[in-house]
Protein backbone atom coordinates (compact mmCIF):
# COMPACT_ATOMS: atom_id res chain seq x y z
CA UNK A 1 0.00 0.00 0.00
CA UNK A 2 1.17 3.11 -0.71
CA UNK A 3 0.23 6.55 1.53
CA UNK A 4 0.66 9.96 0.45
CA UNK A 5 -0.03 13.16 2.00
CA UNK A 6 -0.67 16.43 0.62
CA UNK A 7 2.60 17.41 0.46
CA UNK A 8 2.85 14.50 -2.14
CA UNK A 9 5.38 12.85 0.35
CA UNK A 10 5.15 9.31 -0.08
CA UNK A 11 4.83 5.63 1.91
CA UNK A 12 5.04 2.22 0.79
CA UNK A 13 3.86 0.12 3.65
CA UNK A 14 4.32 -3.99 3.29
CA UNK A 15 2.40 -6.02 4.49
CA UNK A 16 3.86 -9.46 6.33
CA UNK A 17 3.39 -12.85 4.80
CA UNK A 18 1.07 -14.69 6.83
CA UNK A 19 -1.86 -17.12 5.11
CA UNK A 20 -5.26 -16.97 6.79
CA UNK A 21 -7.68 -18.35 4.61
CA UNK A 22 -6.59 -22.13 5.59
CA UNK A 23 -5.21 -22.49 9.13
CA UNK A 24 -6.79 -23.54 12.47
CA UNK A 25 -4.52 -21.74 14.21
CA UNK A 26 -1.80 -19.56 13.90
CA UNK A 27 0.95 -19.31 16.59
CA UNK A 28 1.73 -15.89 17.68
CA UNK A 29 4.83 -15.32 15.81
CA UNK A 30 3.10 -15.69 12.69
CA UNK A 31 0.25 -13.02 13.27
CA UNK A 32 0.60 -10.02 10.64
CA UNK A 33 1.66 -6.99 12.91
CA UNK A 34 -1.05 -4.25 12.69
CA UNK A 35 0.01 -1.06 11.67
CA UNK A 36 -1.63 2.41 12.34
CA UNK A 37 -1.55 4.66 9.23
CA UNK A 38 -2.50 7.91 10.19
CA UNK A 39 -4.09 10.54 7.73
CA UNK A 40 -5.58 13.64 6.68
CA UNK A 41 -8.06 15.08 3.95
CA UNK A 42 -7.09 15.51 0.83
CA UNK A 43 -4.35 12.36 1.05
CA UNK A 44 -4.28 9.30 -0.77
CA UNK A 45 -3.94 5.69 -0.75
CA UNK A 46 -3.51 3.20 -3.35
CA UNK A 47 -3.50 -0.63 -2.61
CA UNK A 48 -2.24 -3.15 -5.09
CA UNK A 49 -1.31 -7.06 -4.14
CA UNK A 50 1.67 -8.57 -6.03
CA UNK A 51 -0.73 -9.97 -8.76
CA UNK A 52 -0.44 -6.45 -9.83
CA UNK A 53 3.53 -5.85 -9.47
CA UNK A 54 4.54 -9.49 -10.41
CA UNK A 55 2.89 -9.38 -13.83
CA UNK A 56 5.52 -9.81 -16.69
CA UNK A 57 5.16 -7.78 -19.75
CA UNK A 58 6.94 -6.45 -22.83
CA UNK A 59 8.59 -6.46 -25.92
CA UNK A 60 9.61 -10.56 -26.42
CA UNK A 61 13.12 -8.87 -26.44
CA UNK A 62 12.63 -7.82 -22.98
CA UNK A 63 10.31 -9.04 -20.35
CA UNK A 64 10.01 -6.79 -17.71
CA UNK A 65 7.83 -6.84 -14.16
CA UNK A 66 5.23 -4.59 -13.53
CA UNK A 67 6.83 -3.57 -10.88
CA UNK A 68 6.13 -0.85 -7.38
CA UNK A 69 8.14 1.44 -9.20
CA UNK A 70 5.89 1.82 -11.92
CA UNK A 71 2.68 2.19 -9.58
CA UNK A 72 4.48 4.95 -7.79
CA UNK A 73 5.44 6.45 -10.28
CA UNK A 74 1.64 6.97 -12.17
CA UNK A 75 0.28 7.69 -8.70
CA UNK A 76 3.04 10.57 -8.57
CA UNK A 77 1.29 11.48 -12.11
CA UNK A 78 -1.86 11.44 -11.47
CA UNK A 79 -2.00 12.82 -7.48
CA UNK A 80 -4.66 15.15 -8.41
CA UNK A 81 -6.60 12.86 -10.68
CA UNK A 82 -9.53 10.66 -8.90
CA UNK A 83 -9.34 6.78 -7.78
CA UNK A 84 -10.70 6.07 -11.52
CA UNK A 85 -7.87 7.90 -13.13
CA UNK A 86 -5.41 6.31 -11.36
CA UNK A 87 -6.88 2.89 -12.07
CA UNK A 88 -7.19 3.40 -16.16
CA UNK A 89 -3.69 4.72 -15.97
CA UNK A 90 -2.50 1.75 -14.33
Amino acid sequence: MFHVNTQSESTRYQAARCSLGYQDHIDQKDKPVIQTIRYKSGDMLVIGTDGLTDQIGGSVALKTYYGYKRIESIRIANFAGNAQAIADAI
